[in-house]
């Protein structure tokens, strides 16, 4: 994920062949209620949105 402001959101997709890592913007941050600095897997052929809204937190809706 790029570095945001708040209120700033992302679409990612994963086309490739294999389930791939989406970290957050830095170290201090997270993805729902993954730890600080983890990583989501996205599985091939699917996508999500994220959004950023605090400092330190992110929310991501991943696809089916």
């Amino acid at each position: 994920v790029y570095s945001a402001e708040l209120g700033d959101s992302q679409e990612i997709y994963n086309g490739g062949a294999n389930a791939c890592s989406v970290y957050p913007d830095s170290t201090s941050a997270q993805f729902n209620a993954l730890g600080n600095g983890n990583a989501f897997l996205l599985a091939p052929n699917t996508m999500c949105h994220v959004r950023k809204i605090t400092s330190t937190r992110w929310i991501a809706i991943l696809s089916a």
